[in-house]
């Protein structure tokens, strides 16, 4: 009602071709509740990681209710849209995760030149399966939990990824302190380009022939 809704509006957008929701936890999801009944935009598919299936009962009956096609994604998936191309780094199916955040739906999406890489909330076993995947030197980074450093965004997965963008979304004077000291450490050891949505509002990545903007969407 506060972000999401504003800018597309504002954008003009009626149209949502896909939304990826990473995993259950309220601050994810909320968004997506929040549109329901009286927004005029309509999703035509929502994407959910397959190992937290029971997890999202509350987004499936949404969907239901609103005629919104549900597509569950595995670790191998690739969802095509348009000239984009997603691959589903993360989670596997038939494994079992240390937690919700750790299940998160960990994406890598490409288009030409360009390669952004989203974390979720994802943590250890994320980041080795994108090392696995042979994933490196990434134009966009979605930084994993907020910018955390408790058990994810290691030196050593940074490093690799080095990212010439890196996006933190976290709360202004959240009471977690994210995005953490060392993160930001890690990140700026890696010359990434680092934007924070508590800094700098919602943040807007358009790509074009003559490269990559990063616009910050402040709210009227």
């Amino acid at each position: 009602e506060k972000v999401i809704l504003p800018f597309l509006k504002s954008q003009g957008i009626r149209k949502v071709d896909g939304w990826f929701l990473t995993h259950p936890d309220a601050d994810h999801v909320s968004a997506i509740l929040e549109l329901e009944g009286n927004t005029g935009v309509k999703i035509e598919k929502i994407y959910l990681p397959g190992v937290l299936w029971e997890e999202f009962k509350e987004i499936r009956n949404y969907a239901d209710n609103n005629h919104i096609e549900v597509c569950v994604l595995f670790a191998g998936n690739v969802v095509q849209l348009d000239k984009w191309k997603m691959e589903v780094i993360s989670p596997a199916k038939n494994t079992d995760y240390a937690g919700e955040n750790e299940a998160s739906l960990v994406l890598y999406l490409t288009d030409g030149d360009f390669r952004a890489l989203m974390m979720g909330d994802a943590g250890t076993e994320a980041e080795e399966a994108v090392i696995r995947r042979g994933i490196k030197d990434v134009t966009l980074l979605k930084v994993a939990h907020h910018g955390s450093a408790k058990g994810t965004n290691s030196e050593t997965f940074l490093q690799r990824i080095s990212a010439q963008i890196a996006v933190i979304s976290c709360q202004k004077n959240n009471s977690y302190g994210h995005p953490h000291a060392e993160t930001l450490q890690y990140l700026k050891a890696s010359e990434s380009d680092v934007y924070r949505t508590d800094l700098q509002g919602a943040i807007r990545i358009r790509i074009e022939n003559t490269g990559v903007t990063v616009v910050p969407y402040r709210i009227p």
